[in-house]
């Protein structure tokens, strides 16, 4: 583990907890509120997060555009 280790604060982005898991090649990420800890955020969590957003958005455009939905 690296010293400091790397956290993202609670309001940070997704995108932004992915890049420091990518960028430090690290597999959890506390999450801190104020400077003080509040959870920890997991790759598999993030692979969840995309999979459900993914299958929302394939739902939607089934709907709305059905010929865009087969492109997902």
């Amino acid at each position: 583990m690296k010293t400091p280790c790397p956290t993202v604060d609670k309001e940070d982005s997704w995108s932004k907890a992915a890049e420091l898991l990518r960028s430090e090649n690290l597999r959890t990420l506390p999450v801190t509120e104020g400077g003080k800890l509040v959870g920890f955020v997991h790759v598999e969590d993030l692979l969840r997060t995309i999979h459900k957003a993914r299958a929302l958005v394939r739902e939607v455009l089934a709907e709305q555009r059905p010929e865009k939905a087969a492109l997902l």
